[in-house]
């Protein structure tokens, strides 16, 4: 296997890095031909520090490597999700080379130049990683009126069939929708096979039983009571991950409205002032709220394409694979050189 890039992530990619940041680092890689051949063509590879156990936090002393295939990594780029994406923003500066790395004989990662100079053709107007992304946290924290309705107009309503084996598709015509409440049709549904019904961006597959979506309602209602209540008082909000959606959507916005955006961001001091607690929950929340309206008025407004142009890079990796995919090496020597 031989390795397209390697570089540091996460919030020394960011700019939000604090003394207790672990190192976290990314890459790519093209698989052996012998994985090829044999269709055994891995999606991720992993390494971390021996010392690290799950049940304790990461901490300065830690390393955390992930390398995709370079296959996986043009998929996940395809669909827009946001590991991808801040790979291919990541600035010269946090690229690792090695003896390893694809380059040309100037030294320079030919691979990985062509896919950072054309990232802007992984840019859509319907950027569904990024924009699911946003709605969870903001929905998973966000306890706006609003949601509270929707989650009891959803519940008074189920909760008033009688026969609670019937599936959803059985209402469908009549299940109550609203700003957060939505029916996705089998074009815009996760597996395109069937209609779903989302409520405060939980999804109820229409073959799923009234009896059975009742209780996740129930229990997303109590959990939205119990973080109202936390959030009120500044306590159970999760800073880091509110702060990595905040991320998210100013690089959202940045696309839209300026076409690119590069590390650090112009809104990373206030990004890192939210992932370190500094501020009030009831301000954070309205800014995250409005930031992710402003976002979904950005997109609908785009000039950008509806989806990627997938045959494109499915030639260009055919191509890519043919030229430099022959070569071979333990990848663990790979994993270790840092």
């Amino acid at each position: 296997m031989k390795e397209v890039i390697r570089m540091h992530y996460g919030s020394h990619l960011y700019g939000t890095n604090t003394p207790d940041s672990d190192q976290d680092y990314k890459g790519v890689f093209i698989p052996s031909l012998d994985e090829m051949i044999l269709g055994r063509i891995p999606r991720e590879i992993k390494e971390v520090t021996k010392g690290k156990r799950e049940d304790r936090k990461n901490t300065s002393e830690d390393v955390d490597i992930g390398m995709y295939s370079l296959q996986h990594f043009l998929k996940l780029a395809c669909d827009g999700d946001t590991v991808a994406l801040d790979m291919l923003h990541a600035p010269r500066d946090k690229w690792i080379l090695n003896n390893y790395t694809i380059a040309d004989g100037s030294g320079s990662p030919v691979i990985w130049n062509y896919l950072h100079s054309n990232r802007s053709s992984f840019y859509t107007k319907d950027m569904k990683s990024y924009m699911g992304y946003l709605k969870k946290q903001a929905c998973k924290y966000g306890i706006k009126g609003s949601r509270v309705k929707s989650l009891e107009n959803a519940i008074d309503f189920l909760d008033g069939v009688v026969i609670k084996d019937q599936t959803l598709r059985r209402w469908w015509e009549l299940l109550p929708t609203d700003e957060h409440s939505i029916k996705i049709p089998v074009e815009s549904s996760p597996d395109s096979k069937l209609r779903y019904y989302e409520v405060c961006n939980r999804k109820f597959s229409e073959t799923m039983r009234v009896g059975q979506a009742l209780p996740i309602l129930r229990k997303l209602m109590a959990e939205y009571g119990q973080r109202a209540h936390m959030a009120r008082d500044n306590e159970g909000v999760d800073w880091k991950a509110i702060s990595h959606a905040m991320r998210a959507a100013y690089q959202l916005k940045h696309i839209y409205l300026d076409g690119d955006f590069t590390y650090p961001l112009p809104e990373t001091n206030h990004i890192l002032s939210v992932k370190l607690g500094e501020r009030q929950w009831s301000d954070v929340e309205d800014w995250l709220e409005e930031l992710v309206e402003e976002v979904k008025v950005l997109a609908a407004n785009s000039n950008l394409l509806q989806k990627v142009d997938r045959r494109r890079w499915d030639r260009w990796l055919v191509e890519t694979v043919r030229k430099y995919g022959l070569g071979m090496g333990p990848f663990s020597s790979l994993m270790s050189q840092v």
